[in-house]
């Protein structure tokens, strides 16, 4: 996403740079996007990191339209590769992020409790927010749009990383026994 580029209003921007002001065609567009089937890859960290900890039991937590959460998903090729993946939006929109819901029905789904849980993620203004009080283990990787944004110790995650790579099994055993 662009700099400056507020999320939910990209096409917004796009179409009145070109001109076109019409509700209309901003539908059109997300209709479009909705409906596409996504060329997309893993990084080669995150596909390395899915192989390293293929003993363990993955989840996919997400936030987003179901339907564009379900095709990255699927292009990802990720179904085979994770228990589960939770799209909070098919619990309500009062379940996404920072709700904790996903991660408890995880917690029940395992029968583990929250600090066996360790949750990997890159936005601290949302995705440590609901679950670090509650003891869940986090992990933020230091990449993409979130990178360099700068929160309180409270909603920002136990360890920070640079790459998947750095996460190792003495790190996760390090967490869990915190």
């Amino acid at each position: 996403m662009e700099k400056g580029m507020v999320r939910g209003k990209t096409f917004n921007a796009v179409l009145d740079e070109i001109g076109i002001k019409s509700k209309n065609s901003v539908k059109k567009c997300l209709n479009v996007y909705r409906a596409h089937d996504p060329k997309i890859c893993l990084h080669q960290d995150a596909d390395l990191c899915l192989k390293r900890f293929k003993h363990l039991p993955l989840y996919i937590v997400t936030d987003g339209n179901k339907i564009v959460q379900r095709k990255k998903i699927r292009a990802l090729r990720l179904g085979k590769r994770i228990v589960h993946s939770y799209i909070t939006h098919l619990y309500g929109l009062r379940n996404a992020k920072p709700s904790p819901f996903c991660f408890l029905k995880i917690c029940e789904r395992q029968r583990v409790r929250p600090n066996e849980v360790i949750y990997v993620a890159d936005n601290p203004l949302k995705d440590f927010v609901g679950i670090k009080p509650l003891g869940f283990r986090t992990i933020r990787i230091l990449q993409g749009p979130y990178s360099t944004t700068k929160v309180a110790l409270s909603h920002d995650a136990h360890v920070r990383i640079r790459s998947l790579n750095q996460i190792t099994e003495s790190l996760l055993d390090r967490l869990v026994h915190a």
